[in-house]
């Protein structure tokens, strides 16, 4: 049941204390005075950009000796938020070269990208060899597909050969990242594993458009979610609180920890008694980072370390690292009401897996000791 079909049930203080909160969200929906300036620039940036994809004569960067010398270079798989281009929506131009062996010559080959967020056009020594959506279309939901496409023998001849990618990225993360540096690659059709040229490591890169930043999102101001869905809800006595966590604070790394323990505290004040909180991890996907989901993970592990009363579901086995929204959501409920039965409610059922006490401790072939 919404906020909103609460609201007839109820009375007095709870009731107005809502009403306010909506009513005040609905009315943050017009932007004005700097948002509307923000809005209308990243309006004009967007014109721009259309008119960049369509445009035919900025193409010549795809050409097989296009000259790439003042472009800066990056590593990839990698978001380009981490090289030295930074916070970036909009179009991004990428090159390097293959040295195509003699015994490749003629042959139909393979191009292994990984995924590139959102949407590319892509050549091989000047020649198209494949496109994954459209900005202008709206057609973006490729961010998490990994790109293959094939080059035909005839475009394939022995010596230095150039590949180009046309990136268009509008929000977030964006790049050819999302894949392990072994999975992009170049190779014959057919070809074993041996027989590949990688692909990860330096590329060319220079922007193209930028799209100015669209004004913060209702959601994302500053107190917008706590006055219109928290503060509206402390009149109710609540016993605790159950939180799935989402891939946005995956970047946090150790910082987590302290921004949970100043979110808990702060809602404990709020209701005047210690909530038991109880929380998902993160699920398991290849981000394109090794060392981050660990790290977040072990943030996790240690807010329950830190702060008393809460507990978090253990969800590893349950997502894929190929679907960063696990489809599984039956089990993730289930693990995390099984806290909240044992731990709050007191009945006698398993809900947790073990856990290691005190620092130290030794592997044994499978066991921890």
């Amino acid at each position: 049941m919404s906020l909103r079909q609460l609201l007839p049930s109820l009375s007095g203080q709870i009731h107005q204390s809502l009403q306010t909160g909506l009513a005040e969200a609905d009315s943050a929906g017009e932007p004005s005075g700097e948002a509307a300036e923000m809005l209308a620039r990243r309006q004009i940036s967007l014109e721009q950009l259309r008119a960049a994809e369509a445009d035919t004569t900025e193409l010549a960067w795809a050409a097989a000796q296009a000259d790439d010398g003042d472009w800066s270079s990056m590593d990839v798989p990698g978001r380009w938020e981490d090289s030295d281009l930074g916070p970036f929506d909009g179009m991004v131009w990428f090159r390097r070269t293959v040295d195509i062996p003699d015994a490749w010559a003629g042959r139909d080959l393979e191009l292994h990208l990984g995924p590139i967020d959102e949407v590319d056009v892509t050549w091989f020594d000047g020649a198209h060899v494949g496109t994954t959506g459209n900005y202008t279309d709206g057609v973006i939901e490729f961010w998490d597909d990994a790109r293959l496409y094939t080059v035909p023998g005839h475009l394939v001849k022995a010596g230095r050969r150039s590949i180009a990618v046309r990136a268009i990225d509008g929000y977030g993360w964006g790049g050819l990242w999302g894949s392990d540096a072994e999975d992009m690659f170049v190779a014959p059709v057919g070809g074993g594993s041996a027989d590949r040229l990688s692909l990860a490591g330096p590329w060319r890169y220079r922007a193209g458009v930028e799209l100015t930043p669209a004004p913060a999102a209702n959601q994302q101001r500053p107190g917008a979610l706590y006055h219109a869905m928290i503060h509206p809800l402390i009149p109710y006595s609540v016993r605790g609180a159950i939180w799935y966590q989402g891939e946005s604070n995956l970047w946090d790394g150790a910082a987590y920890a302290d921004k949970m323990e100043a979110l808990i505290g702060s809602w404990r004040r709020l209701w005047g008694q210690p909530l038991a909180f109880y929380y998902a991890q993160l699920a398991p996907y290849r981000y394109g980072s090794p060392d981050r989901l660990p790290l977040l993970w072990e943030a996790q592990t240690d807010v329950m370390d830190r702060v008393s009363d809460t507990g978090m579901a253990v969800i590893t086995d349950v997502g894929s690292v190929d679907d960063i929204h696990p489809t599984d959501k039956q089990t993730v409920g289930s693990r995390l009401a099984g806290w909240a039965l044992a731990r709050t409610y007191g009945r006698a059922i398993p809900y947790s897996g073990p856990r290691r006490r005190g620092a130290g401790g030794r592997v044994h072939g499978h066991r921890f000791q």
